[in-house]
């Protein structure tokens, strides 16, 4: 095909136009597949009920300055059924057995020694689980 310097402009201009209008289509496309994919898609339930957690004594600032009465970690263990359960925790051989009454509170201490006071791997962790 010959092309004169008009002809070649506007066969320039034309890939152009069609190279933009594709990308907006494709763009337009995507962004359509994701709102549909949003809707049918679920990452995670919008509750924390259950039977077995982990839970970690985190690093708190106060756990560094001097207090006249240290922090003490708790849980606060409720159900919306009666139960029965425990938590541990491996690494220090600590173990309390619980028992929660339907919508109320129970509370349970956890020693201090189970406090991740610095980075790193730890056998710390408190395992929660209900019957």
């Amino acid at each position: 095909m010959l092309l004169t310097a008009t002809g070649a402009a506007r066969y320039s201009m034309f890939n152009h136009v069609l190279h933009t209008k594709l990308i907006v289509m494709t763009k337009g496309l995507l962004s359509i597949c994701l709102m549909c994919l949003s809707l049918i898609l679920q990452a995670q339930d919008f509750t924390n009920k259950g039977k077995d957690f982990w839970i970690g004594y985190g690093n708190h600032v106060r756990m560094f300055t001097p207090a006249q009465s240290p922090e003490q970690m708790q849980l606060y263990i409720t159900s919306d059924v009666s139960t029965t359960g425990k938590a541990e925790i491996p690494g220090t051989g600590f173990s309390a057995a619980f028992t929660v009454t339907a919508n109320q509170i129970t509370t349970i201490d956890i020693p201090r020694t189970a406090a991740l006071l610095d980075e790193g791997i730890y056998n710390l962790g408190i395992h929660v689980t209900a019957d």
